[in-house]
């Protein structure tokens, strides 16, 4: 692997770039706004409010119909969305319409509507629309017949609540809520396709514009929420210098968030609460994450197991390959596990008053599903299990990483690099031989650049026609090796394997692999690399022969690997060097040189069949 070649540096800094920017931006203008305002909607909206409209007692069609169209003014993602479900069914909204909720809002915000119709057309934006809020629809009605127990308990129990009257005027919250949600929006505008209009004017200017929806909140917090107004004023202007004096919008972002969680915290009642809201909803969105992994991780193995889909299986998905694939699902639902357990653990001990677990509110998801499990449990058990679960999670993450550098699951750190270094030119164009064009340019007299008479040499170093063993591979050849998921969708779609051939994209890729990691383990242990064997003892000619390079492997691969490359340098190896090729193919070569043509006919003869034509319609 080229670890000083440029490019290569290069792949790893967009690598690491591409997690930098997710983990940064995304959770500091998405995740973090997002919290701040389902802490609106918990503390601020009243609860009777939202039991009016997505209450057990609402009507179902005015429920279903405002919560499945609710997320197209809130511009959120799929991640966004939890914290903003979530604190709508705490505040009493029935199962079916949060859900609903949660299903529509990252799928018909306005941001993703204008974007689809933009790139896909005017029908596809409706569409998905019209697609997304159905499906919520019947999602919710789903799920709330599902949990109809459940949902008739927590109606029997709204209907005791008595009607508060109204803190403040609707008008006001509304205000309050809608200067974060625009906040939300502008500062997370992307650039469109077209550089003129006022989608154009909007992303030019979206930190302006998302400075004005800061003033309005800034007018909020004094006016509507009487916070002292030096406080207020004080924090804008600190935020206002850091934008001044860093050139990333990230940081006045950061420090406008803390200004609010201080000034809020500081002057206490209601608007501390609404703080403290907001950090307990950011608790939440880990286990509702680590339940989103463990449903993932089952569903990934019943396709595996038990439907046992055609491109999961095959001659080469035995024995290690089929335990790699089934132990890391396993291991990524233990590790969650871990955490929804310690989690579970913790809770109870907060509650018994034992130190030093102090309360952190409630984790709904830990005490739905495992408190009920240990909750008769003595405090010892109790720290010991906690304990447990932290070590294991920890150490787990550890091992895990250790792991993946044996496991296929390398393509997690490779599918970056290996995807930068894909070959722009198309698949079809197949690249010639180095050393075949030096030699017939000597031939012909013609300057190699040689300035000896040195014997021509391939562009890796060696003096071999085509690849007989993976150090005659190129470092993209084992990068692509060691970059493939085993997922089969090469093999799914190749034309040989579909018609019953031997051929399978995917075993000559594994099969490459297996060969350098043999290699590696006899350098290792010491012995010669020459153990007179090769890649021809993995792989067959009947696989080589039956490549059509039709390139749909290449095609359908998620993260460009090239089989077909491998493939024709060890078809060029059969030919040149042994002399092994198919009789068929052998007549072919014998009339590419004599006649300049694969067929047996001079090429005098080509144009016979024009001079047919000329004598008339047979």
């Amino acid at each position: 692997m080229p670890l000083e070649n440029i490019r290569f540096q290069e792949a790893v800094s967009a690598t690491l770039d591409l997690t930098r920017w997710y983990a940064q931006e995304h959770v500091i203008l998405c995740l973090l706004p997002a919290f701040f305002i389902a802490g609106v909607i918990a503390v601020f909206v009243s609860q009777g409010s939202v039991l009016k409209y997505f209450g057990a007692q609402a009507k179902k069609w005015l429920a279903y119909s405002v919560a499945s169209v609710s997320g197209t003014i809130l511009a959120v993602c799929s991640c966004t969305i939890l914290p903003l479900f979530s604190s709508i069914h705490k505040r009493g909204a029935g199962l079916g319409p949060a859900i609903a909720f949660l299903y529509s809002g990252p799928a018909i915000n306005i941001l993703a509507i204008i974007l689809t119709a933009n790139i896909l057309g005017f029908e596809m934006g409706v569409a998905r629309v019209i697609g997304a809020v159905t499906f919520s629809i019947v999602i919710g009605i789903t799920m709330s017949l599902i949990y109809r127990k459940e949902e008739k308990v927590k109606a029997e129990e709204q209907m005791t609540i008595p009607q508060l009257p109204e803190k403040r005027p609707l008008w006001q919250t509304a205000f309050h809520f809608f200067s974060l949600v625009f906040i939300l929006v502008f500062a997370n505008w992307g650039k469109p396709d077209s550089e003129s209009g006022l989608l154009f004017w909007i992303w030019v200017n979206k930190w302006q514009v998302t400075s004005f929806f800061g003033l309005l909140l800034v007018y909020s917090l004094i006016k509507i929420l009487h916070i002292k107004w030096w406080w207020v004023i004080a924090g804008a202007l600190l935020t206002a210098i850091s934008a001044l004096l860093s050139s990333s919008p990230l940081v006045p972002m950061v420090v406008g968030i803390a200004v609010l969680s201080v000034v809020t915290l500081l002057n206490g009642g209601e608007n501390k609460e609404w703080t403290l809201s907001s950090w307990d909803f950011t608790k939440q969105i880990m286990p509702l994450l680590a339940l989103g992994v463990i449903i993932a991780c089952l569903i990934f193995l019943i396709r595996r197991n038990v439907l046992k889909l055609n491109r999961f299986t095959g001659i080469e998905m035995k024995k290690w390959p089929l335990l790699d694939a089934n132990l890391i699902l396993l291991f990524e639902i233990v590790l969650m596990m871990a955490i929804l357990t310690m989690n579970a653990a913790d809770q109870l001990l907060q509650q018994k008053g034992i130190t030093p677990y102090t309360l952190t509110g409630n984790l709904i998801l830990s005490k739905t599903l495992i408190v009920p499990l240990i909750n008769d449990l003595n405090v010892p058990l109790l720290i010991l299990i906690e304990r447990v679960a932290w070590w294991f999670h920890i150490l787990g993450i550890l091992g895990f990483a250790i792991y993946v550098t044996y496991s296929k699951h390398l393509h997690i750190i490779l599918a970056f690099p290996n995807t930068y270094y894909a070959s722009l030119k198309s698949p079809a164009e197949i690249p010639g031989m180095d050393n075949v064009t030096r030699e017939v340019k000597l031939m012909l007299g013609i300057q190699s650049g040689n300035s000896d008479d040195t014997p021509p040499v391939s562009s890796d170093g060696s003096d071999l026609f085509g690849a007989k063993e993976v150090k005659d591979l190129s470092w993209k050849n084992l990068m692509d090796a060691f970059s493939c998921t085993e997922c089969g969708r090469c093999t799914s779609v190749c034309p040989a394997s579909i018609t019953g051939k031997k051929l399978s994209p995917r075993k000559i890729m594994m099969d490459t692999r297996d060969r350098a990691e043999e290699l590696i383990r006899s350098r290792k242990n010491g012995q010669r690399a020459e153990d007179g064997k090769s890649l021809f003892n993995l792989i067959s000619r009947e696989e080589l022969y039956a490549c059509t390079t039709c390139n749909a492997c290449i095609d359908v691969c998620p993260v460009s690997i090239d089989p077909v490359s491998i493939i024709l340098q060890m078809r060029r190896y059969t030919t040149m060097e042994e002399s092994t090729a198919p009789a068929a193919w052998n007549s072919m070569f014998q009339n590419l040189e004599t006649n300049f043509a694969p067929w047996k006919f001079p090429a005098s003869d080509r144009f016979n069949w024009a001079e047919e034509l000329k004598r008339g319609p047979i």
